[in-house]
């Protein structure tokens, strides 16, 4: 084997030895070329078509020469340093002219970019603040004024106030009084400043919108894989809300999905003396291995949400390599077997993203003509025959088009399945087909047919006989509502199942205090 070596030199005098035999190109699904302008150092940034087709963590990216050739590259993905939190050293509060005035010492020489209060109790509140840094406590700098801090009683919560990232010796923070009486704040905490990383927004398409009880679920379709999603953010015209906001993904746990919580912010559009400050973005910072990406909205008694429009943004992922020499190179993708290369240029990392280099477009993706698909053993392409003669129950599926599908149970094959569902089959021509459960957050509302019961030896109970429409339902809550404006109740929920001598015995479901007062204005209790 001849090994062709290039050597070039780098700041520190390191060495750079770059790839130099030919490999099997058919392994590989797609190609895309990129046109390298002259000899030297090259970067490329890889668009979603890219990721979408790759593996997860970009392990079957290969780059070839016009001779077929390999050529070794560095993948660079710039992650934003996270902030950290430390104790304020000394903390005095003063209420002055209508103000809670803050006075903190930060003992830290690390630069600052925001502060969190610690009030005590758990009353409601609303208040503008305002910021001013100093180094001597004699010379104060306005950082920032007319922030929201705000609790609602019980819910949402925003005691954070930001500011442009610097270092300082003392803080004052200023709290308004003069609407609302003042608040206990016990203490502060300091947020260091991280360090910033390079994104771009993503084209995204909300799928479907479910309002479940209280909760709106938004299921975005972002267009690719592998996204590492930055942040999200809501649109929306309504004037004033809080809102708690979960965002999840739906993930494989044994053989069914799952809803898995990536991370839950608040946003928020409140108004502060006749000014409306917002917040409407979520940190998210993860990678996203499907192209689902659900968002569940908490709206407690209120209304949903009108959303205008959902805006994602990603991190940038970057190949950086060395053209031995200007002309047309190659980028293929797409294969699941391989491994990941081991080159040398992994050891100068550091230095290769501080250095410039030309800046490559990649054409668009295409299917690599010399790809060989693998053939599957003979019977893998159908499914196991079954013997249906044990199986009670039957119901035709319909799908609109080939290829992945997604079925929703109805409440016929949710009666008549087993608790786990381990009875259900699908089948087509004799042959079962491979399928996965998805459990999601959504909710579906049945009808119920209620009827008083007189129960003449409890007369002061009122009963109620509540009938579903098929037996054996998966039912999870029952809502109920009342046009009564004050009063307190417990509420019992049983059902009376047969046991194997034939005779009904209760077994309770769910047990709760209802209480109304004039003032709440939702009458549906859960």
């Amino acid at each position: 084997m001849n090994i062709r070596r290039s050597i070039i030199l780098l700041p520190a005098m390191s060495i750079w030895v770059t790839g130099a035999f030919a490999f099997n190109q058919a392994e590989w699904q797609f190609r895309q070329t990129l046109e390298v302008p002259a000899r030297g150092l090259a970067r490329v940034n890889l668009p979603v078509e890219t990721l979408d087709v790759a593996q997860p963590d970009l392990s079957d990216l290969r780059i070839v020469d016009g001779n077929g050739r390999e050529v070794s590259y560095l993948i660079d993905q710039p992650q934003p340093q996270t902030e950290s939190k430390l104790r304020a050293g000394e903390f005095r509060a003063e209420i002055v002219s209508g103000e809670t005035r803050l006075t903190i010492t930060t003992g830290t020489e690390a630069r600052l970019m925001g502060v969190t209060l610690e009030v005590a109790g758990d009353e409601g509140f609303i208040k503008a603040v305002r910021v001013e840094g100093s180094h001597d406590q004699k010379q104060w700098q306005l950082l920032t004024t007319g922030q929201p801090i705000f609790r609602e009683r019980p819910g949402a919560a925003n005691l954070r106030v930001s500011f442009p990232e610097n270092g300082w010796q003392f803080f004052r923070v200023v709290l308004d009084d003069n609407r609302t009486q003042p608040i206990p704040v016990t203490g502060a905490q300091l947020h260091t400043g991280g360090s910033p990383a390079p994104f771009e927004p993503v084209p995204i398409t909300i799928i479907s919108r479910d309002e479940n009880l209280g909760v709106t679920r938004l299921a975005l379709d972002l267009g690719a894989s592998n996204l590492r999603i930055s942040s999200v953010r809501i649109e929306t015209p309504d004037p004033l809300f809080t809102r708690t906001v979960r965002i999840a993904i739906p993930r494989l746990s044994g053989d069914a999905m799952q809803e898995e919580t990536l991370c839950t912010g608040l946003v928020y559009r409140v108004d502060l003396n006749g000014k409306t400050e917002s917040r409407l973005d979520l940190p998210v910072e993860a990678q996203i291995r499907g192209r689902e990406l659900i968002l569940l909205l908490d709206n407690g008694d209120s209304s949903p949400l009108a959303i205008s429009a959902v805006g994602v943004e990603r991190r940038l992922a970057r190949l950086i390599f060395f053209a031995p020499e200007a002309g047309s190179y190659g980028l293929v993708s797409g294969n699941s077997q391989c491994v990941a290369p081991r080159y040398d240029i992994t050891q100068l990392g550091d230095q290769l993203r501080n250095l410039s280099g030309a800046q490559v477009q990649l054409s668009p993706i295409a299917p690599n003509p010399h790809f060989k698909a693998p053939t599957l053993p003979q019977g893998m392409s159908s499914g196991a025959k079954i013997d249906l003669t044990p199986w009670k129950f039957r119901e035709p599926v319909e799908t609109a088009k080939s290829g992945a599908a997604e079925i929703e149970f109805d409440i016929d094959l949710l009666a008549r399945a087993s608790a786990d569902f381990r009875d259900i089959r699908l089948v087509r021509d004799g042959a079962q087909l491979p399928f996965l459960f998805e459990h999601t957050s959504i909710s579906r509302a049945i009808p119920l047919v209620t009827t008083l019961v007189e129960d003449r030896d409890h007369p002061r109970l009122s009963r109620w006989s509540v009938k579903l429409p098929q037996a054996s339902l998966p039912v999870s809550q029952i809502t109920c509502a009342s046009s009564s404006g004050l009063f307190e109740r417990s509420i019992r929920v049983w059902e009376e199942p047969t046991d194997e001598r034939g005779d009904k015995y209760p077994r309770e479901r769910g047990r709760a205090t209802w209480r109304r007062t004039p003032d709440q204005s939702t009458r549906e209790f859960i």
